[in-house]
């Protein structure tokens, strides 16, 4: 996608809508230093299917800071995901397992502490 298409999108009303979001979610101040001029969306990763900027989930965007953005850039790679499309309908739900010796809630807490880690790697 070349940048003129990709700066089109963030001018879209739906992506106006979602950035304004992530915006107040983060009490309109950078997620990295905590300043509140020039803030900005960053994407966490991008989907390999160049998906629009608003279809991507709350959580893998921040707010951050024109400054902190470009550091993100600079020395943080950007993820791609390759995305597997599965149809959702008729899909029984999975049990969820608890391993012998603890509990289904130290599992998900296990499990919560790996997320935390990653995104704050990204």
């Amino acid at each position: 996608m070349n940048n003129s298409a990709y700066i089109e999108k963030l001018n879209d009303k739906r992506w106006i809508r979602k950035r304004n979001r992530i915006f107040k979610r983060d009490k309109y101040r950078c997620t990295a230093c905590g300043g509140k001029e020039n803030i900005q969306v960053h994407h966490n990763f991008y989907y390999s299917d160049y998906r629009d900027p608003w279809l991507y989930p709350d959580d893998s965007l921040l707010t951050v800071c024109r400054k902190c953005h470009l550091e993100f850039h600079e020395h943080h790679e950007t993820e791609t995901r390759d995305i597997k499309k599965k149809s959702k309908k008729n899909k029984p739900k999975k049990k969820k397992r608890i391993k012998k010796g603890r509990s289904l809630a130290d599992q998900q807490l296990k499990q919560g502490l790996r997320i935390k880690l990653r995104k704050r790697d990204i």
